[in-house]
């Protein structure tokens, strides 16, 4: 299994993280990119957030196609927002399990609607990707530089709604709570964008999503519960 991480962080912030990530591994290969200028340790690349954990993600994928698959593709939310312990156990069991000839891209799935055109249903949540082929890697490759080299595009008033109650939640209950500054807002709301374009593309090339819980749909949906729990508790404490 080739891994790799877009982090966000002071030199040395997710040191002890990163080595049990490392130890689920121990054979494979991997990179974590940082994003954080001047803060990349010995060993990490040195990203430049230009296009956040996305352009960190383009970096992994081009590091990656000199491997043979599977791989993972994940942001230090592993760390920050996520069931950190839950998450590794489910990474644990993936080896052996894929559908290795499979054109198709694993992930943190969702299930929003097809209300919006904008946002695909289902589509991947953008922390983390299984991917489980170089065929498939190189198809994921080249519709995530697409997605990143395209034009702003015009919005539904529907979708640019969702996006403005998403960013700024009326309820602690819902939405995204990160920090209130507008720069921050601007990177989440082109994160969102990213996040469902990408699903969009993947689909109409002709790829699957498929779910990171399809073997062990219990402990997937206890951990769907335990993210939520962990964000909102952030949102509430915050």
């Amino acid at each position: 299994m080739i891994w790799g991480l877009v982090s966000y962080a002071k030199k040395g912030q997710w040191q002890r993280l990163l080595n049990q990530l490392k130890a689920l591994f121990p054979r494979s290969t991997g990179w974590v990119v940082n994003n954080c200028e001047g803060e990349a340790a010995e060993g990490e690349i040195q990203g430049d957030n230009a296009q956040f954990e996305f352009g960190g993600y383009r970096v992994l994928c081009e590091k990656m196609a000199a491997l043979n698959g599977p791989y993972v593709i994940m942001n230090d939310t592993l760390f920050r927002t996520h069931s950190t312990r839950g998450w590794m156990k489910l990474l644990r069991g993936i080896p052996g399990r894929l559908d290795e000839s499979a054109h198709c891209v694993y992930g943190d799935i969702r299930y929003d609607g097809e209300a919006l055109a904008e946002r695909s249903n289902p589509f991947l949540a953008s922390w983390i990707f299984v991917i489980p082929n170089k065929t498939s890697l190189m198809a994921f490759k080249l519709i995530l530089c697409e997605v990143l080299q395209e034009e702003t595009l015009l919005l539904s008033p529907e979708y640019e709604a969702f996006l403005a109650s998403w960013i700024e939640p009326k309820s602690s209950w819902r939405g995204w709570h990160g920090a209130s500054s507008e720069t921050e807002k601007a990177r989440k709301r082109q994160c969102i964008v990213w996040e469902h374009r990408l699903s969009l593309r993947l689909l109409a090339s002709g790829m699957d999503l498929r779910s990171l819980g399809e073997w062990d749909p219990g402990l997937y949906r206890w951990l769907r519960i335990a993210d939520r729990l962990k964000t909102r508790w952030k949102a509430w404490m915050g």
